[in-house]
């Protein structure tokens, strides 16, 4: 979900101000127009709010499991190992501490701490070291999630729940049902698109002149508003009427 920003309120003074003395009153905050927020990506409603939470969990989630398919397990058992040798190394330095501040600086004769200096520098470094790679391979995993959701362009929580089983080859009844769905779509779509050719022939073989066929697809091709305008004007109303139903139609798939 994207955060909300606000614009800083600006002063509503007319230009005359401008040659009142720099000592002068300034505006107050009535005065001022309030900040408005910039909700252009913002959710509209709260079922979308809703749907954006739902699927940042799903994604979440999927992220995690692959993190941990792919090592992810080993690097935090290792990382809590670190953990608790850091903590140990922690208390005895404060143990320390408190026998130096009671005055007590050397110790007795073959005694030594839990923990060494030495030891704790040793498993500070090693538990910076797996913080980085399990930075890395969390990093590596969410990458592979989102492409997956980026190729299905999921609208739906269905369609995104499917687009995450991709990832570990899986398919539920779930995602059966999406393919299934997005296979009748693309069927649908390739019928329009298979009418919309049909009939766009047909209006090109009605054209007045052979030439205007031609001279239209060439600018269309190079974007030539102009040309197309003067082409389809030289044609009949009716022409044009078609023309412009099957223009609307095929700006469905633009």
């Amino acid at each position: 979900m994207s955060n909300v920003r606000y614009r800083s309120a600006t002063s509503t003074s007319k230009p005359a101000d401008a040659a009142k003395p720099v000592n002068s009153p300034r505006p107050d905050a009535s005065q001022a127009n309030p900040p408005k927020p910039r909700a252009s990506l913002a959710p509209t409603n709260l079922a979308r709010a809703e749907a954006n939470v739902r699927g940042q969990q799903l994604i979440s989630a999927a992220v995690e499991r692959l993190y941990k398919q792919r090592g992810g397990a080993r690097l935090d058992a290792q990382l809590r190992l670190y953990d608790l040798g850091i903590a140990i190394a922690c208390l005895c330095r404060e143990q320390e501490l408190k026998r130096a501040q009671a005055g007590e600086v050397l110790r007795e004769k073959g005694e030594r701490p839990l923990m060494s200096n030495s030891e704790s520098r040793l498993y500070s470094t090693k538990q910076a070291q797996l913080m980085d790679r399990r930075d890395e391979l969390m990093a590596a995993c969410r990458e592979i999630v989102m492409t997956a959701v980026r190729n299905w362009e999921a609208r739906n929580d269905e369609e995104l729940q499917a687009a995450l089983e991709s990832v570990f080859n899986e398919l539920s009844d779930t995602g059966r049902a999406v393919i299934r769905g997005r296979e009748a779509e693309v069927a649908a779509a390739q019928e329009e698109v298979n009418s919309i050719e049909a009939q766009s022939n047909e209006l090109f073989a009605r054209m007045d002149k052979p030439e205007d066929g031609s001279a239209l697809m060439k600018a269309l091709e190079e974007d030539k508003q102009d040309v197309v305008a003067a082409i389809l004007e030289r044609q009949s109303k009716e022409w044009q009427t078609k023309w412009m139903e099957v223009f609307m139609r095929a700006q469905k798939f633009a």
